[in-house]
């Protein structure tokens, strides 16, 4: 479990480790997507140092599969209707691989820069 202040100032994330038909992963939930937070170059600064510090953690410890607190950002209603009709050579369809997370955090990382730099011209 980290602190990664960003969306709020106490926001946390966790690393999961899980494993599926006995083939181990590492879940990340990210304390929060959202730019929820009053709007300040320093408050993106923050949120993108969260998430470059937790991708950086999560490639560490072997993160490959991204879990969201709101079901609708990693569309897990949909994924989890793909698992059940999964075949036994099928992916799973949460797991997205570690490019697929640093992706992730990188896209986080710049969408959060790019919102502060606006806002500091």
């Amino acid at each position: 479990m980290y602190i990664t202040p960003g969306h709020t100032l106490g926001s946390v994330s966790v690393l999961i480790p899980l494993t599926d038909k006995s083939r181990p992963h590492v879940a990340v939930v990210w304390g929060g997507t959202g730019f929820n937070f009053p709007h300040t170059p320093a408050r993106f600064k923050q949120y993108s140092d969260s998430a470059l510090r937790l991708m950086n953690l999560g490639m560490a410890a072997g993160v490959d599969t991204p879990l969201s607190d709101h079901s609708e950002i990693d569309r897990a209603q949909q994924k989890l209707a793909r698992l059940q009709q999964r075949g036994p050579n099928d992916s799973h369809p949460f797991v997205i691989g570690q490019d697929g997370i640093r992706r992730f955090f990188t896209t986080l990382s710049e969408c959060a820069l790019s919102y502060g730099a606006q806002m500091s011209e």
